[in-house]
Order: C-alpha cells, then sequence, then structure tokens
C-alpha cells in the first residue's frame, strides 16, 4: 500500500491540513514551523495500531496535548488517511441473481475525530471508506466502481456495500455475518480492531511505519543478542541489524556494493561477540594496514551511513521516515545520499525532514513539501513547484536551495 494523502483538523499546530505525499518526499521548513508535528500525524497513527488509541494518547503527551489550544474547545480533533494502489481481491462473489463476480479494493480512506475533554476524550467518528471494482467473471454484463462503508458507533459496527448499477450484493458475501457481530472494544477505533476489517495487513501496514532518529552515539556500545533484529528507530541495535545482513550471503554482497558507493575508504564490516550474550560490530578500512576498528571509535558519519543504508534496503517497512539523515555526513556526500534515497523509493514510500540546503539542491522540486506557518500561527503545507513565483526564480537560474536559504519559498 501506499499513503496518498493526509489529513487533519485541530491537531497540535494545524487547524486544516490536506497534503498528498508521492513516493519520496522532502519536508523542509523553518525551526518551529511544525515539522514535528506532522510526523506526529503519522506516529499517531502507528502507536494506535500497534497499542490502543489510549496508550496512543498517553505518548503523545497526553489527550490535552492533542488539540490546538488557539482553537475552540467544541471542535473535534480529526484526522484523516487515504492509501491506493491493489489493497485485496474477493473472487468469486455471487450477486442476487447468481452471477460471480471479482471485487478489487483499490483505495482506502480512514477516519477518525475525537471531542477532547477535561481528562479524556469521546470519538465522535470512526469509519472506513474502502474504494472497489466488480467484474462479473464472465463476458456477459459490465462492471463499475463500488464502494465498502464500515461505520463504528456507539451501537455497534455497521457494514454498506455500495455496487455498479445492476449488480446487487449482499454485504454477507464480503463480510462473514459472525464478523459482523463483533463489536469493538470501548474507547476503541477501529484500527485497533483487525478483524472487523476485510483487508488483511490493514492494521500492520499502520503498526509496520517506521521513525528514524538516528543517534550515532547509541550503536557504539555492545548489545544483548537476545535484542530485536529490526532497526530500532535511534539505530541503537545496528549491530544485530549487521549480524542478519553479514549471515546472508546475497545481502552482504548487496550491502558491501552499497557501502563501496557512498564509503570506498571502508574494506571490511565485520560483526564480532563482545561476550557470550552481546556483540559489537567492527569497521577494517583500505588505509589502515588491515588495522580492526571497533563501533567504539568509528565515525559519526560511518555510522550515520550504515544506519540509512540498513533502513533504506534492508528494513521490510513499507512507509519510513528518516528525520535529518544528513546528520554528521561530508557535503561531498550529500549527492549519493539524496540519490540513494531516491533509488529507495522505487520499493518503499520515504519521508525525510531537513534543514540542509545541500539535500535541497540535489532534489527535484517535485519531491519537496514546505511547511510553514500562516498569518494566523498555523502550521500549513504546501509544494513550492505548484507556485508560480518560485518557477519564475527557478528560470531565472536561481538554484531551489538559494530560495531555502533566503526564505523565499513561501512567496
Amino acid at each position: 500500500m501506499r499513503i496518498k494523502q493526509v489529513s487533519c483538523r485541530n491537531f497540535k499546530s494545524f487547524s486544516e491540513l490536506v497534503v498528498d505525499l508521492d513516493e519520496y518526499n522532502i519536508l523542509i521548513g523553518t525551526n518551529a514551523a511544525g515539522k514535528t508535528n506532522f510526523i506526529r500525524i503519522l506516529r499517531f497513527f502507528r502507536d494506535i495500531a500497534r497499542h490502543g488509541l489510549g496508550n496512543a494518547l498517553s505518548l503523545q503527551g497526553g489527550v490535552e496535548y492533542i488539540r490546538n489550544t488557539r482553537i475552540s474547545k467544541d471542535i473535534p480533533t480529526e484526522l484523516g488517511i487515504i492509501f491506493e494502489k491493489n489493497l485485496g481481491v474477493f473472487n468469486g462473489v455471487r450477486d442476487t441473481s447468481g452471477i460471480r463476480h471479482t471485487i478489487s479494493f483499490h483505495q482506502i480512506e480512514y477516519r477518525f475525530s475525537l471531542m477532547i475533554q477535561e481528562g479524556g476524550y469521546l470519538i465522535l467518528d470512526d469509519r472506513l471508506t474502502i474504494r472497489c471494482s466488480c467484474k462479473p467473471e464472465t463476458q456477459e454484463g459490465e462492471g463499475g466502481e463500488g464502494e465498502l462503508l464500515i461505520t463504528h458507533t456507539e451501537d455497534g459496527v455497521f457494514y454498506e456495500l455500495s455496487t455498479p448499477p445492476g449488480i446487487a450484493i449482499e454485504i454477507s458475501e464480503i463480510i462473514p455475518p459472525y464478523l459482523q457481530k463483533n463489536t469493538p472494544r470501548p474507547g476503541s477505533l477501529l484500527l485497533e480492531n483487525p478483524l472487523m476489517i476485510p483487508l488483511p495487513g490493514f492494521q500492520r501496514f499502520f503498526a509496520e511505519i517506521a521513525i528514524y532518529d538516528f543517534d550515532p552515539r547509541t550503536p557504539r556500545k555492545a548489545i544483548p543478542l537476545a535484542g530485536r533484529s529490526d532497526l530500532e528507530e535511534d539505530g541503537s541495535n545496528l549491530a544485530l541489524v549487521l549480524r542478519t545482513i553479514l549471515t546472508d550471503p546475497e545481502k552482504k554482497r548487496r550491502f558491501s556494493n552499497l557501502m563501496q558507493d557512498l564509503l570506498p575508504f571502508v574494506q571490511d564490516i565485520d560483526v564480532r561477540k563482545f561476550t557470550d550474550s552481546s556483540v559489537y560490530f567492527t569497521v577494517t578500512e583500505k588505509y589502515g594496514d588491515d588495522h580492526t576498528l571497533p563501533s567504539s571509535v568509528i565515525s559519526d558519519g560511518t555510522i550515520n551511513v550504515i544506519n540509512l543504508i540498513c533502513a533504506l534496503y534492508f528494513d521490510d517497512k513499507p512507509f519510513i521516515v528518516i528525520e535529518e539523515p544528513e546528520k554528521n555526513i561530508h557535503p561531498y556526500l550529500i549527492a549519493r545520499v539524496v540519490s540513494m534515497f531516491a533509488d529507495a523509493a522505487r520499493i518503499k514510500q520515504i519521508l525525510i525532514t531537513t534543514h540542509n540546503p545541500g539535500v535541497i539542491r540535489y532534489a527535484d522540486i517535485e519531491d519537496i513539501l514546505l511547511i510553514s506557518r500562516d498569518a494566523t500561527g498555523f502550521s500549513t503545507i504546501m509544494k513550492p513547484a505548484h507556485r508560480e513565483e518560485v518557477q519564475t526564480f527557478l528560470k531565472s537560474e536561481v538554484g531551489i536551495e538559494e530560495l531555502y536559504i533566503q526564505n523565499l519559498l513561501g512567496l
């Protein structure tokens, strides 16, 4: 799946927001413009899928920190997300006349709203709209577009299937009656109850959103073998991730090629046991007479590059966010790093945040999202490529990074 659009109302520094996402997205803006709050929208969805709404609110700082304090308390907080691409197929679905159809889901819109109350919240709306294509399995008859609406209210969960003219399909053909009888836990959302949604992997997609903010200091320490094998969001378990990669010959070959492209002075990377229950990684440089350096003395830039390669090419997460990926990386390597992001975006959706003009210089303007504060102080997001004034500057051979440095992108 791919996230097509993210929207919110009365969330943190946003009053109203609708932003379209591509495969590769670069979020830029001044300090306190709202970049972190936009990432918190994605984090909120992720935490609901992983831990439930109550815990997700706590991880945001508490229910009282969700809404914008400058907006009336009577206005609810709303969040929405739209997915696209092939999301699932039901074959052999019979209509009321007995004709078999294939139903293909191709777009999902999930939306919920909360009324923030003193010390708590009330779920006002919780719905999933799944757009689909209906096609007869025989050559007779025409297909068309339909829609499955799943609505969660205080009275339970309700399913409504809209089909093209001339095609009448009972909802029980899609949602078995025994599943329709299930009810969510009080105070929970549909996102927390995957058995009520006829799309395998819907909740898992949210739960697997990865938000990385690498700290080059944490991977230097030896890490217990019993730790997680997928990359932690600060990169602290890098040694375990490398251990998994290096034990697979094909992954090791691919990893070595990527390292050679970005850091050609690195001759070899290895993972060694520190004690019987922990490991650390080492780097051998070409210019060091085969002297091996332990992770404790490896440069911040080298560690950051290794973390980026692991996240982009060896992590199965479908959507990843990387905050300021250019940290500690020499300007000479920025162009290669930006190229690496664009390459990895062929297999997963990527969002990065940055303040670095070098990243912007080598990026495609169509991939850039600019976040700023409007005249009333609310955060807004727009695409500079869609502004005529920006296009005029670019035609005058003023680089996009110069416009950013001079704070002219928000013209």
